[in-house]
């Protein structure tokens, strides 16, 4: 701790602190009077008179003089300050980061994190002087700063402060971070970032912030208490482009941040039908509620999914807009030996009606000519070139016919990235069968297979074979045999990835096999198709790739005029863009209030967006004091703490008190002595021999005694005895 005295000048008043001990020493009470006979008992009231020799209470002189010094420190103002915190004539550089993200909408009851937020940083900017470098960043998304570089303009801060609004946007803690070091480059005196946060553990828990020499790091918490919280994390459909007709999946998943399980009911809106499903939520846990809904329309529907309101409302509700499908574009690439496989499926997709097989090249993997909805691979052994990357890191689903040969390391390095965890062959040799052999059904009760189970579409393992490759089961990746042949070698084997990758172990040239020629081949193609694209997680709409903060884009079409392009927000007004034609993009402002955003051309809706609550700002709970501590920051607990750790702390009101105190002391002490003297006895007994005749006698000021006869009938005369 540092102390300084900001009217040092006056250092020579602390002289009077030895005023006490000279009055104590040279001053003398009044004497009382009191009777004596004898020279021995003026010699004892001299000696008692006489202070400057020997001082007689010393509890008196200690009181005094402490009183006195408190009096002279109190006119010196010392101010005490922290380690680092500066001293009182010191210019300092200060960022304040002001966390405006949608956690810190959590209430108590009476006001949010965010005011509170707000009233701690206008107190540590009312610390500040007019000669300090200061500016507030507002952290979301995206750091703000109030002003574009460092300034005095305290008031005006306070201001943009007061007029600061709670976003529902995530917090990106490390850019705001990097902002203050930029803006406190090259500035003079003591620089220091501040935070004013509720330090979410979500957003800040593993954050190190890295410091330039010559910055200090502190922060204000402003979380009170626990925050309870549910909240609904997702809205899933699936698949994410249902076709016209086809019944989707809607799926939404809630989330209880609290100890105690939770009875939540989800309202479901599509356009102008409502649902709803009741769960519990076990203590920080998720449940899920799932509604089936047809689209019967071509035309993109607006999904709307929400929870009893609670105490934290934002993220209660959740958007999605459904896109159906025409037709399932399915990418088919064949390989060297494939031909017939891509040909049997090309004709299955072509028969189905709702399935466009498109016909692509390996070095157009990467960059379609038009999205696709999944893969087929005829014919790969698993091998990746420059011009044909890995196919799974595309997010589509998979349905793989492996190439003779094939090593089976290939297939755990792509979907596992590791090693056979099972001895055995080594590769995927070809196994010729003569006189052919049956498939079964290893999993009838699969929802692969649902539609078969009435009988009216067939048998879908009707057909014989004279040749696959030989796979154990035991030597692929974690994964379901679905379909086998009768020695356990899997004809359809499902990988449990994400995206979901299908090896297809059936020969489909005349040479080889009959399968393709059967009337459940077309059906078990089509339900294999359906099956496989859903539950894609790259396409299901979490509500966390369009979010409060981020930028919107559009892709333009080569005709379209970039001036007619606009974006409205969830309450119709139009955000503000920007167009690229370099790139044939449209971008639009980031955009502040979840919901549907429509873009337009002209005046024709050409597309949609549901942005939704960041569902990590959902979990409320806050980082310890030691987490704090352990980023590197000196915690305080409010604003005011830290301002006066900035300007110190002024030690003259306690002086004041102190003061007081040891006056009201010393006058107590004062009265007792006082009383203590004035009980005491007034006169003393004659010695014997003396009894015949009596003096009076009084001691002057002087230390002088006379002697007065008292047979004439005189009053005796008294004389003094010291206090």
């Amino acid at each position: 701790m540092n102390v300084v005295f900001l009217n040092g000048s006056l250092w020579p008043l602390a002289l009077l602190v030895l005023l006490p001990l000279a009055v104590h020493l040279f001053a003398r009470a009044r004497p009382r009077v009191v009777d004596f006979s004898s020279v021995a008992f003026i010699r004892r009231a001299l000696r008692f008179t006489q202070r400057v020799r020997k001082p007689k209470d010393w509890l008196l002189l200690l009181l005094r003089t402490a009183a006195a010094a408190a009096l002279v420190l109190l006119f010196l103002r010392p101010v005490l300050h922290s380690p680092g915190g500066g001293g009182p004539f010191a210019r300092r550089a200060v960022v304040v980061i002001l966390d405006a993200s949608a956690s810190m909408g959590w209430s108590d009851g009476s006001q949010t994190r965010f005011a509170v937020a707000c009233a701690e940083t206008s107190e540590i900017l009312a610390g500040l002087a007019s000669r300090d470098a200061v500016n507030v960043i507002l952290a979301g998304a995206a750091p703000r700063p109030v002003l574009p570089a460092m300034g005095g303009n305290i008031g005006y801060l306070q201001e943009a402060i007061r007029r600061a609004r709670l976003t529902a946007e995530p917090l990106d803690a490390a850019a705001a971070v990097r902002l203050a070091v930029q803006m406190l480059d090259n500035q003079e005196g003591r620089r220091e970032i501040c935070i004013v946060s509720d330090f979410q553990a979500a957003n800040w828990r593993g954050l190190r912030p890295r410091l330039p020499p010559g910055i200090g790091l502190s922060g204000v918490g402003v979380a009170r208490g626990e925050a309870p919280n549910a909240a609904l994390l997702r809205l899933t459909v699936d698949p994410p482009r249902p076709l016209a007709g086809e019944e989707a999946s809607l799926i939404c998943e809630i989330a209880n941040f609290s100890d105690a399980p939770r009875r939540e009911t989800v309202v479901l809106a599509v356009e102008s039908s409502r649902a709803s499903r009741e769960v519990v939520v076990p203590p920080w846990g998720r449940a899920t509620a799932i509604f089936r809904q047809r689209i019967a329309t071509a035309a993109p529907l607006t999904v709307t999914a929400a929870l009893d309101g609670d105490v934290y409302p934002l993220d209660d509700r959740r958007w999605a807009s459904v896109a159906s499908a025409a037709e399932l574009r399915a990418g088919l690439l064949s390989f060297p030996g494939g031909e017939a496989t891509a040909n049997a499926w090309s004709r299955a997709c072509r028969a189905l009606g709702w399935a466009r097989p498109v016909a692509i090249r390996p070095e157009e993997l990467a960059q379609p000519t038009e999205p696709l909805d999944l893969l087929l691979l005829a014919n790969w052994d698993g091998r990746t070139a420059p011009t044909f990357r890995d196919p799974l890191k595309l997010g589509l689903p998979i349905v793989w016919s492996p190439a003779p040969g094939m090593p089976l390391a290939r297939v755990w390095a792509l979907m596992t990235n590791a090693a056979p965890s099972a001895a055995g062959p080594t590769v995927a040799s070809w196994v010729e069968h003569p006189d052919g052999v049956g498939l079964t059904l290893a999993r009838p009760d699969h929802p692969l297979f649902a539609a078969f189970a009435g009988g009216e579409f067939g048998d879908p393992a009707r057909g014989r074979v004279r040749g696959y490759l030989s796979l154990a089961a035991a030597q692929l990746p974690p994964g379901d045999t679905l379909m086998a042949y009768g020695d356990g070698t899997p004809a359809l084997w499902l990988g449990r990835t994400s995206p979901p990758v299908l090896l297809w172990n059936i020969p489909l040239d005349a040479d080889h096999s009959t399968f393709q020629s059967q009337g459940e081949f077309v059906p078990l193609v089509g339900e294999l198709l359906l099956h496989l694209r859903r539950g894609v997680p790259d396409a299901v709409d979490t509500g966390d790739v369009a979010m409060p903060g981020r930028p919107l884009v559009y892709q333009a079409g080569i005709e379209t005029r970039f001036d007619d392009v606009q974006l409205l927000d969830a309450e119709g007004q139009p955000l503000a863009v920007q167009a690229d034609p370099g790139r044939g993009l449209v971008i639009a402002e980031a955009p502040t209030r979840p919901g549907i955003h429509v873009w337009t051309i002209g005046d024709q809706p050409v597309a949609h967006e549901a942005v939704n609550f960041p569902s990590v700002e959902s979990d409320l709970r806050s980082l310890s004091d030691a987490e704090i501590k352990a980023l590197g920051m000196l915690a305080a607990a409010s604003g005011r703490d830290m301002r006066l750790w900035q300007a110190g702390v002024p030690l003259w009101p306690r002086l004041l008190w102190l003061a007081m105190a040891l006056l009201l002391v010393e006058a107590v002490v004062q009265f007792t002595i006082i009383g203590r003297d004035r009980a005491r006895p007034s006169s003393f007994t004659e010695p014997a021999g003396h009894q015949g005749w009596r003096d009076d006698l009084r001691v002057v000021r002087d230390g002088s005694a006379s002697a007065i006869p008292g047979r004439d009938g005189a009053r005796p005369r008294t004389a003094p005895e010291g206090e």
